[in-house]
């Protein structure tokens, strides 16, 4: 990926999708959203949207092709009775094959 370019990723399981946004030389904005769709209803899960998870923080150049993106995580939790919602300081790595 060159540095100029912005770059929109998919995890293969489908749902993640993932924007990254040059901010200096080396460093990126890097901004994910990911819901979670329950596909079957159960006893123990209602089907449906299950939890949302949206994600900003700046990538950190580790060594060629890894990244560490420390960062805010605000994942909602739908369920019966109150949701919830998690506000999480989260930091990820991420390997470019």
């Amino acid at each position: 990926m060159t540095a100029g370019c912005v770059a929109i990723l998919r995890r293969l399981s489908g749902k993640f999708v993932q924007l990254r946004v040059p901010i200096s030389e080396n460093n990126k904005l890097v901004a994910y959203t990911e819901p979670f769709i329950e596909l079957n209803e159960t006893q123990f899960q209602r089907g449906g949207l299950s939890v949302w998870r949206n994600f900003i923080g700046v990538s950190i150049p580790l060594a060629e092709g890894i990244d560490m993106v420390p960062g805010y995580l605000n994942q909602a939790v739908f369920r019966d009775g109150a949701d919830r919602i998690d506000h999480i300081a989260n930091v990820n790595i991420f390997f470019n094959l």
